[in-house]
Parts: structure tokens; C-alpha cells; sequence
């Protein structure tokens, strides 16, 4: 099978609050429904967001979520249940 390479990143960071997650997943360039799911560092789900996965890409802008700095983890599940995890520290100005 092929393998998929997603990529994430996330801006600014820091920031106070609101931030732009981008998800660029390389090799699935139909549109299809994705769902990015924000946890803390102990498996505890903070934020579900949903996005359309178009040309390769999502992009989600995430605003007062009242998260506390520190680190967390982004997942993302695509179809095929294709899931991609990224850690990232979120730091507040």
C-alpha cells in the first residue's frame, strides 16, 4: 500500500487564543469530510472540529477554545480511518 504523509501546522504561535490549524494531507486530493480532534497531554479530548478536506488541504481557524498553555495533541482522521497525530505547545501573548 501507499503511505500518507499528513502535515500539520498551526499559526501564530504563540497567540491569544485564536489560530489557524492548517492539514495538509498529501496524497488524497478528493473532498472529503475530516475531523480534527484536540487533546490534552492525558488522552482528554478539549476540541472537536470538523473541516472539508479539499485539493489536499484543510484549513480551520480555532477561536477561544479557553485552553491553558502547554502542550497537545492534534488528531486528524480522514477517510479509510487514516489518522495522523501532532504534538504542539500552545503559547499565550
Amino acid at each position: 500500500g501507499s503511505s500518507v504523509k499528513v502535515e500539520v501546522n498551526l499559526f501564530p504561535n504563540p497567540n491569544m487564543g485564536r489560530f489557524t490549524l492548517t492539514v495538509k494531507n498529501t496524497g488524497i486530493m478528493s473532498r472529503e469530510k475530516a475531523t480534527i480532534r484536540i487533546m490534552d497531554m492525558l488522552g482528554h479530548e478539549v476540541a472537536q472540529l470538523s473541516g472539508i478536506n479539499e485539493n489536499g488541504a484543510i484549513n480551520t481557524t480555532v477561536d477561544n477554545l479557553h485552553l491553558q498553555a502547554g502542550s497537545y495533541i492534534v488528531r486528524y482522521y480522514g477517510s479509510n480511518n487514516l489518522k495522523a497525530d501532532w504534538k504542539v505547545g500552545l503559547y499565550f501573548l
